[in-house]
Protein backbone atom coordinates (compact mmCIF):
# COMPACT_ATOMS: atom_id res chain seq x y z
CA UNK A 1 0.00 0.00 0.00
CA UNK A 2 1.64 3.21 -0.75
CA UNK A 3 1.20 6.88 0.97
CA UNK A 4 -1.74 8.23 -1.55
CA UNK A 5 -3.84 4.79 -1.09
CA UNK A 6 -3.47 5.34 2.99
CA UNK A 7 -4.75 9.35 2.27
CA UNK A 8 -7.68 7.77 0.53
CA UNK A 9 -8.31 5.71 3.33
CA UNK A 10 -7.99 8.32 6.16
CA UNK A 11 -9.48 11.51 3.66
CA UNK A 12 -13.23 9.74 3.44
CA UNK A 13 -16.69 11.58 4.20
CA UNK A 14 -18.11 10.20 7.52
CA UNK A 15 -20.37 7.42 7.57
CA UNK A 16 -20.89 6.01 10.59
CA UNK A 17 -23.22 6.05 13.02
CA UNK A 18 -25.12 9.17 13.59
CA UNK A 19 -23.66 11.47 15.48
CA UNK A 20 -24.86 12.97 18.92
CA UNK A 21 -24.78 16.49 17.70
CA UNK A 22 -22.94 18.75 15.60
CA UNK A 23 -19.86 19.66 18.15
CA UNK A 24 -18.92 15.80 17.35
CA UNK A 25 -18.62 16.66 14.14
CA UNK A 26 -16.12 19.27 14.81
CA UNK A 27 -14.04 16.01 16.19
CA UNK A 28 -14.25 14.59 12.89
CA UNK A 29 -13.08 17.74 10.88
CA UNK A 30 -10.20 18.03 13.10
CA UNK A 31 -8.72 14.91 13.18
CA UNK A 32 -9.33 14.74 8.84
CA UNK A 33 -8.07 18.24 8.34
CA UNK A 34 -5.26 17.84 10.78
CA UNK A 35 -3.94 14.68 8.83
CA UNK A 36 -3.82 16.59 5.94
CA UNK A 37 -1.64 18.99 7.26
CA UNK A 38 -4.52 22.10 7.41
CA UNK A 39 -4.26 24.66 10.27
CA UNK A 40 -5.52 27.04 12.19
CA UNK A 41 -4.71 30.21 13.74
CA UNK A 42 -6.46 33.19 15.69
CA UNK A 43 -8.83 34.40 12.67
CA UNK A 44 -8.91 31.78 10.43
CA UNK A 45 -8.98 28.06 8.93
CA UNK A 46 -5.63 27.64 6.94
CA UNK A 47 -6.52 24.96 4.26
CA UNK A 48 -3.45 22.20 3.39
CA UNK A 49 -0.82 23.28 1.48
CA UNK A 50 -1.27 19.96 -0.59
CA UNK A 51 -3.42 20.77 -4.22
CA UNK A 52 -4.34 16.98 -3.82
CA UNK A 53 -5.33 17.14 -0.29
CA UNK A 54 -6.93 20.40 -1.10
CA UNK A 55 -8.84 18.68 -3.50
CA UNK A 56 -9.27 15.43 -1.63
CA UNK A 57 -10.95 17.77 1.49
CA UNK A 58 -13.78 19.07 -0.93
CA UNK A 59 -14.67 16.08 -2.02
CA UNK A 60 -15.15 14.65 1.68
CA UNK A 61 -16.26 18.00 2.76
CA UNK A 62 -18.37 19.46 -0.21
CA UNK A 63 -20.33 21.42 2.60
CA UNK A 64 -17.37 23.30 4.33
CA UNK A 65 -16.01 25.87 1.97
CA UNK A 66 -19.37 27.19 0.98
CA UNK A 67 -19.95 27.29 4.92
CA UNK A 68 -16.78 29.16 6.21
CA UNK A 69 -17.36 31.30 3.04
CA UNK A 70 -20.59 32.35 3.87
CA UNK A 71 -19.65 32.44 8.00
CA UNK A 72 -16.10 33.44 8.35
CA UNK A 73 -16.65 32.72 12.25
CA UNK A 74 -17.40 29.22 11.29
CA UNK A 75 -14.04 29.00 9.46
CA UNK A 76 -12.63 29.77 12.63
CA UNK A 77 -14.27 27.37 14.44
CA UNK A 78 -12.97 25.04 11.80
CA UNK A 79 -9.39 25.73 12.08
CA UNK A 80 -9.89 25.88 16.27
CA UNK A 81 -10.75 22.24 15.39
CA UNK A 82 -8.14 20.96 13.56
CA UNK A 83 -5.65 22.54 16.49
CA UNK A 84 -8.56 20.83 19.04
CA UNK A 85 -7.41 17.65 17.67
CA UNK A 86 -3.13 18.72 17.52
CA UNK A 87 -3.74 18.73 21.86
CA UNK A 88 -5.43 15.58 21.68
CA UNK A 89 -9.58 17.04 21.96
CA UNK A 90 -9.37 18.50 25.81
CA UNK A 91 -12.89 19.39 26.93
CA UNK A 92 -13.25 20.72 30.07
CA UNK A 93 -16.87 19.64 31.74
CA UNK A 94 -17.93 22.13 34.95
CA UNK A 95 -21.32 22.23 37.02
CA UNK A 96 -23.91 24.40 36.75
CA UNK A 97 -23.27 26.30 39.49
CA UNK A 98 -19.33 26.50 39.49
CA UNK A 99 -19.66 27.95 35.71
CA UNK A 100 -21.69 31.08 36.95
CA UNK A 101 -19.45 30.90 39.98
CA UNK A 102 -17.03 31.53 38.08
CA UNK A 103 -18.63 34.25 35.11
CA UNK A 104 -19.59 36.24 37.91
CA UNK A 105 -16.50 36.23 39.28
CA UNK A 106 -14.05 39.23 38.32
CA UNK A 107 -10.02 38.74 38.07
CA UNK A 108 -7.79 41.40 38.62
CA UNK A 109 -4.33 41.86 36.20
CA UNK A 110 -2.22 40.12 39.27
CA UNK A 111 -4.28 37.11 38.92
CA UNK A 112 -4.15 36.81 34.97
CA UNK A 113 -0.65 37.38 35.22
CA UNK A 114 -0.24 34.26 37.05
CA UNK A 115 -2.57 31.69 35.19
CA UNK A 116 -1.18 29.13 33.24
CA UNK A 117 -3.73 28.51 29.86
CA UNK A 118 -3.67 24.96 29.57
CA UNK A 119 -3.61 23.66 25.95
CA UNK A 120 -3.21 26.25 22.57
CA UNK A 121 -7.03 24.92 22.04
CA UNK A 122 -9.60 23.17 23.82
CA UNK A 123 -13.41 23.59 24.65
CA UNK A 124 -14.84 24.58 27.62
CA UNK A 125 -18.48 22.24 27.92
CA UNK A 126 -21.44 25.21 29.14
CA UNK A 127 -24.00 23.07 31.38
CA UNK A 128 -27.68 24.02 29.71
CA UNK A 129 -29.45 26.78 30.49
CA UNK A 130 -26.89 28.77 32.03
CA UNK A 131 -25.90 31.14 29.44
CA UNK A 132 -27.96 32.38 26.04
CA UNK A 133 -28.03 35.12 23.37
CA UNK A 134 -29.62 35.64 20.38
CA UNK A 135 -28.72 33.85 16.55
CA UNK A 136 -29.14 35.16 13.39
CA UNK A 137 -32.69 34.95 13.09
CA UNK A 138 -33.05 36.20 16.47
CA UNK A 139 -34.43 33.28 17.79
CA UNK A 140 -32.53 32.32 21.75
CA UNK A 141 -30.18 29.65 21.74
CA UNK A 142 -28.56 28.03 24.77
CA UNK A 143 -24.89 28.59 24.42
CA UNK A 144 -23.42 25.01 25.03
CA UNK A 145 -19.31 25.07 24.49
CA UNK A 146 -16.63 27.60 24.56
CA UNK A 147 -14.08 27.11 21.81
CA UNK A 148 -10.39 28.57 23.39
CA UNK A 149 -7.66 29.08 21.05
CA UNK A 150 -4.42 30.72 22.85
CA UNK A 151 -1.38 31.74 20.97
CA UNK A 152 1.60 33.64 21.99
CA UNK A 153 -0.48 35.24 24.56
CA UNK A 154 -3.60 36.52 22.33
CA UNK A 155 -6.69 34.71 23.06
CA UNK A 156 -9.79 34.33 20.84
CA UNK A 157 -12.69 32.99 22.27
CA UNK A 158 -16.05 31.53 20.61
CA UNK A 159 -19.46 30.49 22.08
CA UNK A 160 -21.33 27.87 20.11
CA UNK A 161 -24.85 26.53 20.52
CA UNK A 162 -25.92 22.93 19.74
CA UNK A 163 -26.56 23.51 16.12
CA UNK A 164 -22.92 25.29 15.82
CA UNK A 165 -24.65 28.66 15.56
CA UNK A 166 -21.28 31.47 16.20
CA UNK A 167 -20.80 33.75 18.66
CA UNK A 168 -17.07 35.08 17.95
CA UNK A 169 -15.32 37.38 20.05
CA UNK A 170 -11.97 39.14 18.99
CA UNK A 171 -8.85 37.89 19.18
CA UNK A 172 -7.10 39.94 22.02
CA UNK A 173 -4.09 40.23 24.65
CA UNK A 174 -5.42 37.56 27.51
CA UNK A 175 -4.74 40.68 29.76
CA UNK A 176 -7.97 41.95 27.80
CA UNK A 177 -10.70 39.32 28.81
CA UNK A 178 -13.53 40.05 30.51
CA UNK A 179 -13.82 43.69 30.66
CA UNK A 180 -17.58 44.37 29.57
CA UNK A 181 -17.89 45.46 25.18
CA UNK A 182 -13.87 43.85 25.00
CA UNK A 183 -15.26 40.75 22.92
CA UNK A 184 -15.53 43.22 19.84
CA UNK A 185 -12.15 43.85 20.30
CA UNK A 186 -10.00 46.52 18.58
CA UNK A 187 -9.14 44.99 15.52
CA UNK A 188 -12.91 45.02 13.34
CA UNK A 189 -11.17 42.30 10.39
CA UNK A 190 -10.66 40.07 13.93
CA UNK A 191 -14.49 39.85 14.39
CA UNK A 192 -16.98 38.45 11.96
CA UNK A 193 -20.20 38.07 14.59
CA UNK A 194 -22.51 41.20 14.53
CA UNK A 195 -22.88 41.98 17.90
CA UNK A 196 -25.45 43.80 20.25
CA UNK A 197 -25.33 45.04 23.70
CA UNK A 198 -26.70 41.48 24.63
CA UNK A 199 -24.28 39.32 22.90
CA UNK A 200 -21.23 41.30 24.32
CA UNK A 201 -22.51 40.88 27.81
CA UNK A 202 -23.25 37.15 26.93
CA UNK A 203 -19.33 36.72 25.42
CA UNK A 204 -18.09 38.95 28.71
CA UNK A 205 -19.26 35.81 30.90
CA UNK A 206 -17.23 33.48 28.56
CA UNK A 207 -14.14 35.85 28.62
CA UNK A 208 -14.83 35.11 32.82
CA UNK A 209 -15.22 31.19 32.68
CA UNK A 210 -12.01 31.02 29.99
CA UNK A 211 -9.79 32.70 33.08
CA UNK A 212 -11.48 30.57 35.78
CA UNK A 213 -10.92 27.67 34.51
CA UNK A 214 -7.29 28.66 33.43
CA UNK A 215 -6.75 29.54 37.11
CA UNK A 216 -8.15 26.57 38.69
CA UNK A 217 -5.97 24.48 36.20
CA UNK A 218 -2.78 26.32 36.94
CA UNK A 219 -2.07 24.56 40.23
CA UNK A 220 1.16 22.67 39.97
CA UNK A 221 -0.64 19.38 40.68
CA UNK A 222 -3.41 19.99 38.02
CA UNK A 223 -0.33 20.93 36.15
CA UNK A 224 1.11 17.45 36.47
CA UNK A 225 -2.02 16.10 35.81
CA UNK A 226 -3.50 16.96 32.62
CA UNK A 227 0.53 16.41 31.14
CA UNK A 228 0.15 12.73 32.16
CA UNK A 229 -3.60 12.29 30.66
CA UNK A 230 -2.12 14.02 27.47
CA UNK A 231 0.30 11.61 26.83
CA UNK A 232 -2.20 8.86 27.46
CA UNK A 233 -4.74 10.15 25.16
CA UNK A 234 -1.75 10.84 22.31
CA UNK A 235 -0.74 7.46 22.75
CA UNK A 236 -4.01 5.53 22.63
CA UNK A 237 -5.63 3.94 19.34
CA UNK A 238 -8.87 4.48 18.20
CA UNK A 239 -11.34 2.20 17.93
CA UNK A 240 -14.15 4.54 16.38
CA UNK A 241 -15.06 6.14 13.06
CA UNK A 242 -15.31 9.51 15.62
CA UNK A 243 -12.37 10.45 17.72
CA UNK A 244 -12.63 10.70 20.92
CA UNK A 245 -12.66 13.94 23.47
CA UNK A 246 -10.95 13.36 26.68
CA UNK A 247 -12.82 15.04 29.27
CA UNK A 248 -10.78 17.25 31.96
CA UNK A 249 -13.99 17.41 34.92
CA UNK A 250 -13.32 20.24 37.38
CA UNK A 251 -15.38 19.42 40.69
CA UNK A 252 -15.90 21.99 43.45
CA UNK A 253 -18.95 22.98 46.16
CA UNK A 254 -20.34 26.30 45.63
CA UNK A 255 -22.46 27.63 48.44
CA UNK A 256 -23.69 30.58 46.51
CA UNK A 257 -26.18 29.57 43.02
CA UNK A 258 -25.25 33.23 40.79
CA UNK A 259 -27.43 31.29 37.91
CA UNK A 260 -30.19 34.00 38.24
CA UNK A 261 -27.78 36.87 38.50
CA UNK A 262 -26.11 35.79 35.30
CA UNK A 263 -29.03 35.56 33.62
CA UNK A 264 -30.61 38.72 34.78
CA UNK A 265 -27.04 40.39 33.52
CA UNK A 266 -26.84 39.08 30.05
CA UNK A 267 -30.86 39.61 29.59
CA UNK A 268 -30.44 43.55 30.76
CA UNK A 269 -32.15 45.15 33.22
CA UNK A 270 -31.54 42.64 36.10
CA UNK A 271 -32.38 43.11 39.57
CA UNK A 272 -30.83 41.83 42.62
CA UNK A 273 -31.19 42.46 46.77
CA UNK A 274 -28.63 45.14 48.54
CA UNK A 275 -29.57 45.16 52.19
CA UNK A 276 -28.49 41.58 52.28
CA UNK A 277 -25.80 42.92 49.83
CA UNK A 278 -24.27 40.98 46.68
CA UNK A 279 -20.42 40.46 46.86
CA UNK A 280 -19.16 39.88 43.39
CA UNK A 281 -16.54 36.51 43.20
CA UNK A 282 -13.07 37.27 42.83
CA UNK A 283 -9.51 35.92 43.18
CA UNK A 284 -7.09 36.01 46.11
CA UNK A 285 -3.60 34.95 46.08
CA UNK A 286 -2.97 31.98 48.77
CA UNK A 287 0.62 31.22 49.94
CA UNK A 288 1.16 27.34 51.12
CA UNK A 289 3.96 24.42 51.16
CA UNK A 290 7.11 24.44 52.88
CA UNK A 291 7.30 27.80 54.89
CA UNK A 292 4.56 29.14 52.41
CA UNK A 293 6.64 29.49 50.30
CA UNK A 294 4.46 28.44 47.30
CA UNK A 295 1.82 30.21 46.16
CA UNK A 296 -1.73 29.47 44.15
CA UNK A 297 -4.79 31.46 43.26
CA UNK A 298 -8.09 30.35 44.84
CA UNK A 299 -12.08 32.02 43.97
CA UNK A 300 -14.08 33.71 46.23
CA UNK A 301 -17.48 33.21 45.02
CA UNK A 302 -19.76 35.59 45.51
CA UNK A 303 -22.09 35.83 48.49
CA UNK A 304 -24.27 37.91 50.56
CA UNK A 305 -22.73 40.06 52.74
CA UNK A 306 -25.46 41.33 56.03
CA UNK A 307 -27.34 39.31 58.70
CA UNK A 308 -29.13 36.62 57.39
CA UNK A 309 -32.37 37.97 58.78
CA UNK A 310 -31.78 41.59 57.18
CA UNK A 311 -35.02 43.51 55.28
CA UNK A 312 -34.02 42.58 51.84
CA UNK A 313 -34.53 46.05 49.56
CA UNK A 314 -33.95 45.96 45.63
CA UNK A 315 -32.95 48.39 43.04
CA UNK A 316 -31.39 48.24 39.80
CA UNK A 317 -28.22 46.41 39.64
CA UNK A 318 -25.71 44.93 36.79
CA UNK A 319 -22.60 42.72 37.31
CA UNK A 320 -19.96 45.23 37.19
CA UNK A 321 -17.07 44.68 34.33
Amino acid sequence: MNADDTDDERMVAYEGPPLKNERDRLLYYGSSLLFMNAEGDLGQFVPPPRVDHQQRMMTAFPELMPKMTADPSFGAVVGWSVEWARCGFPRVEIGHRLCASLMATSMGAEVVADIVVPWRAFAILIPSGVLAAEDAAGRLSHLTCAHAFHDRGKVRLIASAENLSVWSGAARDITELGEAGAAAGKRPDFVATPFDARDLRALQMIDRLFLGVCALLSSPDEQKAIARRFGQTRNRRRASPVPKAWTYRLKRDVTFDARALVHDYVAGGGRSPTVQSHVRGHWRRQHHGASLADVKWIQIEAYWRGPEDAAIAVRDHKVRA
